[in-house]
């Protein structure tokens, strides 16, 4: 079964969902980005990875 990435905000707190560490995502974090064109409109994705195990959340803009 594959694991499901969370998704987060800038500048609002999150708690990674492997291993519960708190902290606030910042631009600075944003690890790959990505545009993707869908039905007529342009979407920006990103990725963030916890700073302490390195798991991977979905930024939302």
């Amino acid at each position: 079964m594959a694991d499901e990435i969370k998704s987060c905000r800038l500048g609002e707190k999150t708690v990674c969902p492997r291993c519960n560490h708190s902290f606030v995502p910042d631009e600075e974090m944003v690890e790959e980005k990505e545009r993707e064109r869908e039905g007529g409109r342009d979407e920006l994705n990103a990725l963030i990875s916890c700073p302490v195990c390195g798991s991977k959340m979905k930024l939302n803009f």
